[in-house]
């Protein structure tokens, strides 16, 4: 079980204690504004785990965060930005990271650090807007291998938001330098 968290505004409240076999790093992240932010990365063995472990309780409540990061297909414009569900204008950010192209659609990796140009919208109904996004990104939950993106939580210029990250180091990932999937080409 790993999480992790991205943030300027301290710990969260319903950042889970470890218990048992596990690990807590803290350290500072370069935010896409130039700002240091906390990460606190959280990784738990998976013996730790009480016998009625629940994934979903491992999340944030969908409604503490009602803003999500994009930086590719989902942008204003692309292929699956009208799968994006109810939601505000865009306000470009940045984020700190790597984008690499996989095809028709991007990927983000948080290393090597780079900047990654985007949009965050705040969504109207985040509950059903991230079970919808989970499925578009292919993320089965918290703890799941079997992931293409996992969900994370990124402080950003526009402030706390979600964000889908690479689950795995692309084997066939190629760098996009500008870190704008807009002008990948």
């Amino acid at each position: 079980m790993r999480f992790q968290w991205a943030g300027s505004q301290g710990v969260p409240a319903w950042l889970p204690e470890v218990h048992g076999r596990g690990t807590v790093r803290r350290g500072t992240l370069e935010d896409g504004d130039g700002a240091g932010s906390e990460v606190i990365v959280l990784t738990a063995d998976a013996r730790a785990r009480p016998a009625a472990f629940d994934p979903a309780a491992t999340a944030p409540p969908a409604s503490t965060v009602d803003a999500i990061f994009v930086y590719g297909t989902l942008l204003e414009g692309e292929a699956l930005h009208g799968h994006l569900p109810r939601h505000g204008p865009p306000v470009p950010a940045t984020v700190r990271g790597t984008l690499v192209s996989l095809g028709w659609y991007p990927g983000l990796l948080l290393d090597p650090p780079g900047v990654v140009h985007g949009e965050v919208y705040r969504l109207a109904d985040p509950g059903d807007a991230l079970a919808r996004l989970d499925e578009i990104e292919e993320f089965h939950g918290f703890d799941a291998a079997d992931s293409l993106y996992h969900r994370r939580l990124v402080q950003t210029a526009a402030g706390l938001a979600w964000i889908y990250v690479l689950a795995h180091d692309p084997q066939r990932g190629v760098p996009i330098p500008s870190g704008d999937w807009r002008a990948r080409d």
